[in-house]
């Protein structure tokens, strides 16, 4: 019976191992979002977008400007309920009267560059709002918290429980980073050309070093929870060797 009892317990803290871990990946994924007070929408480039569309044509700032609340008004679209941005409703009062039927023709290239299929803006919707959901981010920290305290009571052993979380903090984080990696990778395979243009700037430079930060904060956490409990726990081991030297 004992034997057993063993075998279960030794099952349940696996399994607890995999939820802490995926728990980890997904804390780690929340945080990425929510470490700033920046939404989504505001991660996206708009310049970037504007001069990929263009591709690198020359235009005045007027008409630049013009171009680039287009993008502006689009990306609300895109991630919030908002009116679609139609191209007979663009405000061209602000440009000089030589300009405007070649910023009409711009402002319709640039629409055809970035017009999401409404079935992916329904997905996109649906992904920032959970993402952005405050309450959720912190059901998520509570999840991990009450893992932890299973974990806790089902081993009766606080350093067992530390070393699990430490490593546990450690494996989710790396996995969490290769994801990363192999997103920012393969983001142009995966997505449409049009939803490519709006959200490939996400992942830019700046966002992906974030992540980077964030993850060796992560490890450095995870490593000092886990050799911190290691050496504790042997302890009496490294007295008993030191004392008979």
């Amino acid at each position: 019976m004992k034997t057993l009892f063993k075998i279960l317990r030794s099952i349940l803290t696996s399994l607890l191992f995999l939820c802490m871990t995926f728990g980890i990946i997904v804390q780690f994924s929340f945080t990425c979002f929510h470490k700033s007070p920046q939404r989504v929408p505001d991660y996206i480039d708009r310049e970037a977008i504007l001069d990929s569309a263009l591709e690198e044509k020359t235009v005045s700032k007027e008409t630049r400007a013009v171009l680039l609340e287009y993008v502006d008004n689009y990306i609300d679209y895109v991630f919030y309920k908002r009116s679609y941005p139609s191209i007979q409703t663009v405000d061209y009062n602000s440009l000089p009267e030589g300009e405007i039927s070649y910023a009409k023709t711009l402002v319709q290239t640039l629409n055809k560059k970035i017009d999401i299929e409404y079935d992916t803006i329904v997905k996109i919707r649906s992904i920032n709002n959970f993402i952005s959901n405050g309450a959720i981010f912190l059901m998520i920290n509570i999840g991990l918290f009450i893992i932890f305290l299973i974990t806790l009571i089902l081993l009766r052993n606080l350093k067992k429980s530390l070393l699990i979380l430490g490593l546990s903090t450690i494996i989710g984080t790396l996995l969490s980073l290769i994801g990363s990696i192999i997103l920012a990778s393969n983001i142009k395979k995966w997505l449409a050309a049009p939803t490519y243009a709006v959200l490939h700037s996400i992942l830019d430079k700046k966002f992906l070093s974030g992540i980077h930060a964030q993850a060796l904060i992560y490890i450095v956490i995870g490593l000092i929870i886990f050799l911190t409990t290691y050496i504790y726990s042997k302890r009496d081991l490294f007295k008993r060797q030191y004392s008979t030297k």
